[in-house]
């Protein structure tokens, strides 16, 4: 699930294939993002969806599927935009970077993927994890991402150079959600091991458990 950057849509996905709208104040529904299907998987996912985030304007929404694929829907017309194809297991997480002009994925595959909003152009692809990416989150500048993943540690990298920069390490079991505070100093993240951890970019350095 995932708030529209106003506060007043919250997006959801799942089952059949769909996104749903919802009022946040009303909790009545809003909207269903499924545009007909001409050819059997090239508007809209062939399997469930399990990952959305809003872009900074609200405007759109991308998607990521078990099918592997990433799509970007325009909330004003519920039609699809662009299709991002390259993932070869579930894609499990996805968000936009501050500007809107860039998307992360990760997959069941280990890769995270880069993409560019506009065109669907695959701009880079970053390699560390050994077993599946399940979440990554950009820092307020955009120049750094954070991705967690199934083996349950916490990688930071220099999107500038495309460079693995360091790996957190502290969780038991996967991390299943990061994300960075508001100055970019910090970021947290969230374990299936039932603990929160809170990080110090400047000594990288676990400063609280939960």
């Amino acid at each position: 699930m995932a708030f529209s950057p106003d506060g007043k849509t919250i997006a959801s996905g799942g089952g059949m294939e769909r996104i749903q709208l919802w009022d946040a104040h009303t909790g009545k529904h809003k909207q269903t993002l499924t545009p007909p299907l001409t050819v059997p998987g090239q508007l809209r996912h062939i399997d469930d969806i399990n990952s959305i985030a809003f872009s900074p304007d609200g405007k759109t929404i991308v998607s990521g599927s078990p099918d592997g694929t990433i799509r970007l829907w325009d909330v004003g017309t519920a039609s699809c935009k662009v299709t991002f194809r390259g993932h070869s297991k579930p894609v499990k997480c996805v968000a936009f970077s501050p500007d809107g002009n860039t998307i992360v994925s990760g997959g069941g595959d280990s890769e995270i993927r880069l993409w560019n909003t506009a065109t669907g152009e695959l701009k880079l692809t970053l390699f560390g994890h050994t077993l599946r990416v399940m979440s990554v989150a950009f820092s307020p500048g955009g120049n750094t991402l954070a991705s967690g993943g199934w083996e349950g540690n916490i990688h930071l990298w220099d999107l500038e150079t495309g460079k693995h920069k360091k790996t957190f390490r502290g969780h038991t079991s996967l991390v299943n959600s990061v994300a960075f505070s508001p100055d970019g100093k910090m970021f947290v993240s969230g374990s299936l091991d039932c603990s929160v951890l809170l990080w110090d970019l400047a000594p990288s350095i676990s400063q609280n458990r939960q």
